[in-house]
């Protein structure tokens, strides 16, 4: 189930953070900042009673573009869609935020995460170079969100004919004649 963290999430936050990054991890003082900030969403993904993963989520006032500011799963869990899971969760989200857009940086040495990102529509569009405390640099991925919000198309409801097009059902071809010259009047108030 994904949800919004809240501040008792703070420890198992912090195990997976610890355990997902070898450097630049977000600290105690961080979650909490970020789980108070109005401007900021945590959301995480929970099975049975164990957070599986979670993702942050940016905002700037007046902007219509929100920041993924980390994603997350725990290793017990990779491989199992719970990545993927959050990213759309984080998409709607935005969208709810009325943010149109979502960027993000990732390492450039992570394929993985790279891959998730493509196939979920994200593109490179920037790289930073040195980005991470230990060097790496960082691609800059950016995915328009506003194909989600397109409407499904609304079927128009089917209504039987109930007259013939040419001839009535006695074979009177008086209907024919009156659609004609309803026609031509149309066409003569049109012109």
């Amino acid at each position: 189930m994904i949800r919004a963290a809240i501040s008792a999430d703070i420890t198992a936050l912090l195990a997976i953070e610890n355990s997902s990054f070898q450097g630049d991890r977000l600290t105690q003082r961080s979650f909490r900042h970020l789980l108070m900030h109005g401007n900021s969403i945590t959301l995480v993904d929970e099975h049975n009673g164990q957070l599986r993963g979670y993702v942050t989520l940016l905002f700037r006032r007046n902007n219509s573009r929100s920041r993924l500011y980390s994603i997350a799963t725990h290793p017990h869990f990779l491989g199992q869609g719970v990545a993927a899971m959050l990213l759309i969760a984080a998409e709607q989200a935005a969208l709810s935020s009325n943010c149109v857009t979502m960027r993000l940086e990732i390492r450039k040495d992570n394929q993985a995460s790279l891959q998730l990102f493509q196939h979920r529509g994200y593109r490179i569009f920037d790289e930073y170079s040195g980005y991470y405390q230990d060097g790496m640099s960082a691609f800059r991925l950016e995915k328009s969100l506003t194909h989600l919000l397109r409407p499904e198309p609304v079927r128009a409801p089917y209504y039987r004919q109930t007259l013939g097009f040419s001839l009535s059902d006695d074979g009177d071809e008086s209907i024919q004649t009156q659609s004609r010259s309803k026609s031509h009047t149309r066409a003569t108030t049109l012109a």
